[in-house]
């Protein structure tokens, strides 16, 4: 895992969604604030789920039970400039948020991990795959061009 310094706090917005079985965070990481969306024991495998254009974790508010209820842990990350993580002047090429969705989870201290993308996020997570296959367990590509 990576020695970025990043920290998490538990501060959750008025207008966040509510989901139930959800609990939302916000990490710290390579100088940003991002959005965290989970579910399930904190002990089980973890699956990370990434939102396409233009949308947020919310989109996947249908797969956290199933997938908790299957004994995973959904990680659903707001990426850069989406939903509740915060907005900056650049940094929006896909590599750089590939980069953005290690270093949340070296905060979360998520080392290995399946891994779900949709649309961009679905590129996002190509490219963790290709450049990460230590940590990558295993890959779902929705709805996107490789």
């Amino acid at each position: 895992m990576s020695t970025t310094s990043a920290s998490v706090g538990t501060s959750v917005p008025a207008d966040m969604p509510a989901v139930a079985g959800v609990r939302h965070r916000f990490v710290q990481a390579r100088g940003i604030r991002f959005h965290v969306a989970e579910a399930g024991d904190v002990d089980a495998p973890v699956v990370v789920l990434l939102h396409g254009w233009p949308s947020n974790w919310y989109c996947w508010r249908e797969h956290f039970a199933p997938l908790a209820a299957a004994g995973l842990r959904p990680i659903a990350i707001d990426l850069r400039g989406f939903g509740w993580s915060e907005t900056t002047p650049h940094g929006y090429r896909k590599a750089s948020m590939a980069r953005d969705v290690l270093a949340v989870l070296d905060a979360l201290n998520v080392d290995r991990f399946r891994l779900a993308g949709h649309d961009w996020g679905g590129f996002v997570a190509f490219l963790l795959g290709l450049a990460h296959p230590e940590r990558v367990e295993r890959l779902v590509l929705l709805n996107t061009g490789h």
